[in-house]
């Protein structure tokens, strides 16, 4: 299913299959449940609960420019990877909560390329390869949960830089494997205590940060 333009309202939208689900150029005021080998999201307004499940084995490389305001829910269960924001130019702004998961040997990328993404509400991380702004910018107005049993995490793993907002957190859920990395970090607060503490086997990696808070790790 392919929707291009124009405005939905009332209801629940849901589009479940295998073929390729792309959202460009349409605002939505329906709960949108969506499932699909692929999924694209290129440029759309969403502004009720946005539920989304990519199951396929190829890479979905969304072109970016989308307005969440309602909560999101975003799970890779393929083996493809579900990349966001991967244009330059087109940054997704979330203004509500965002949850992310990859259960299996996908991974999801967030503000990957994009310049000026945002994330006002709170985000978790809870499960899977989750990589955010590797090469875009990305603003973190929200408190950020991280998880992970066996996977990798990132921020800013490359070129791309983030900032996390004034009373403002990351905090560690259940993190017994894989690695952690925050990079290019701008952290101002001095008044938060961040406690980076993994158990088991998970590792920590940190480079090139300006963090203000008291960090334990």
């Amino acid at each position: 299913a392919t929707f291009n333009g124009g405005t939905i309202n009332n209801g629940t939208l849901t589009c479940s299959g295998t073929s390729t689900l792309t959202f460009a150029g349409t605002t939505f005021g329906v709960v949108i449940n969506a499932t699909g080998n692929n999924i694209l999201f290129n440029g759309s307004v969403f502004n009720s609960t946005v539920t989304a499940v990519k199951k396929g084995s190829s890479n979905d490389n969304s072109i970016g420019n989308n307005v969440f305001n309602g909560v999101v829910t975003l799970t890779d269960s393929g083996s493809g990877s579900l990349v966001l924001s991967n244009t330059t130019s087109a940054p997704d702004t979330f203004n509500s909560t965002l949850t992310v998961s990859a259960t299996s040997t996908g991974a999801v990328y967030l503000a990957h390329q994009g310049t000026g993404n945002v994330f006002n509400g709170d985000v978790t991380f809870s499960t899977g390869n989750i990589f955010s702004n590797t090469y875009g910018t990305a603003a973190y107005n929200g408190n950020i949960t991280l998880n992970s049993a066996s996977a990798n995490i990132s921020f800013g793993n490359s070129t791309g830089t983030w900032a996390l907002a004034s009373g403002k957190n990351i905090t560690i859920g259940t993190f017994s494997a894989g690695t952690l990395t925050i990079r290019n970090l701008t952290q101002s607060d001095n008044s938060v205590n961040m406690r980076l503490a993994l158990t088991g086997t998970g590792k920590l990696v940190l480079g090139n940060n300006s963090i203000s808070a008291k960090l334990y790790a």
